[in-house]
């Protein structure tokens, strides 16, 4: 399909990813049923959540699907299995991002590989995406469950 002037479409909203270290936002043209579009994030009003199908102004030229605008209100959802694994990945890449900046601890680099280990050959196992994703949302609520809690007055002197 190749039009210069843009289109009403139903694309549904997938979340954020993380591409190369950079966050990125995903559409599902089709109502959802589409493939994955990844765009770079651009400063737009409005939020959107996961899972939802808006009216979006798209044109399709030389190979490439440009967004015009912003997407409109939301009419309708995506069906709740891919919902919920559209929801599974956009958080899996926000604790990714959160991470990019962070340094190895002090017990170096060699140690956590090492202890990442059984959870890579885990994962080298996965095909389904569904379950690469679950296993990293496991992984990441483990962590986050061994954290000490952040201290209440964190936010007013920057200790976490």
């Amino acid at each position: 399909m190749t039009t210069n002037e843009p289109t009403a479409q139903w694309w549904a909203y997938g979340g954020i990813r993380v591409l190369h270290t950079e966050r990125m936002v995903v559409w599902l043209p089709e109502a959802g049923n589409g493939e994955e579009l990844l765009f770079f994030p651009e400063r737009r009003s409005g939020s959107f959540t996961v899972g939802l199908i808006y009216r979006v102004w798209a044109s399709h030229a030389e190979g490439r699907i440009r967004m015009h605008g912003v997407p409109g209100e939301a009419h309708g959802r995506v069906e709740p299995t891919l919902a919920a694994l559209l929801r599974a990945e956009h958080h899996a890449a926000q604790a990714r991002l959160a991470l990019v900046g962070l340094k190895p601890p002090p017990l170096g680099r060699i140690a956590v590989d090492e202890a990442i280990e059984p959870v890579r050959a885990i994962a080298r196992g996965l095909t389904d995406r569904a379950d690469r994703t679950a296993l990293l949302a496991h992984v990441v609520a483990e962590l986050s469950s061994a954290l000490p809690s952040p201290s209440p007055h964190g936010a007013v002197t920057g200790d976490g």
